[in-house]
C-alpha cells in the first residue's frame, strides 16, 4: 500500500484539491486506498522488503504531493536517528501495514515522547501549521493511527528498536516546515 499510485491527473496547483488523496509523479494524485494495489513485504532483508513496497532502496524518490520521499534501510545502531520532522524510522513489520495519504477526519497522532495521543487537528494547531497547508500534509498511516506527518513530527510507534527499519526522508523542506 505504501507506494501504490495510480496515473490521476490532479487539479491545477492553484485549486483546491477536490478529493484526491495522494499522487506519484509531477501533477499527480493518488487514488483512494480502497482502489490502489496493496504490497506486503514478505522478505528475508530490509532491501528485499522496500522493493516488495514499490520502492528500490537508495532509488528515486517516491512523489507524493508536494513531497519528494526516499525510502531506504535503517540500522539504529550503526546510523544517526532521524528527527521526526524532516525524516523518521519505522520497522519494516509496521511499514508493512501502512498508507501514505493525506489527512482524513478522524485522524489521530501518539506524538513521540508524549504520554498520550490526541486528534490529528488539535496536534497540527498546537504545532503551529497554518490551516492553508493542513489538507496538503503527506501521512504516514496504519489505519486512522498517524506514524508520521511529514516535516511535522513523529509518532511514539516509530521509536528506533532492534529490528529491520526503514528510513523515510525528505528530499527538500516542505513549506509548512520552519525555515522552508
Amino acid at each position: 500500500r505504501m507506494a501504490a499510485v495510480a496515473n490521476v491527473p490532479g487539479p491545477a496547483p492553484d485549486q483546491p484539491d477536490q478529493g484526491s488523496k495522494a499522487g506519484k509523479g509531477a501533477g499527480l494524485h493518488p487514488v483512494p486506498p480502497a482502489a490502489a494495489p496493496q504490497a506486503r513485504p514478505s522478505a528475508s532483508s530490509p532491501a528485499e522488503a522496500l522493493r516488495a513496497l514499490g520502492t528500490e532502496p537508495d532509488g528515486q524518490p517516491l512523489r507524493f504531493g508536494p513531497a519528494q520521499l526516499y525510502i531506504t534501510p535503517f540500522d539504529p545502531l550503526t546510523e544517526p536517528l532521524p528527527d521526526g520532522r524532516a525524516a523518521v524510522c519505522v520497522p519494516l513489520a509496521l511499514l508493512a501495514q501502512c498508507t501514505l495519504r493525506m489527512p482524513l477526519p478522524g485522524d489521530h497522532i501518539h506524538p513521540f515522547g508524549a504520554s498520550g495521543g490526541k486528534a490529528l487537528r488539535r496536534y497540527l494547531t498546537d504545532r503551529k501549521v497554518d490551516a492553508p497547508f493542513r489538507p496538503w500534509i503527506p501521512l504516514l498511516c496504519r489505519e486512522g493511527e498517524v506514524l508520521w506527518a511529514a516535516g511535522i513530527g513523529a509518532a511514539e510507534a516509530t521509536r528506533a528498536g532492534h529490528v529491520p527499519m526503514a528510513r523515510i526522508v525528505l528530499a527538500q523542506p516542505l513549506p509548512w516546515m520552519p525555515g522552508a
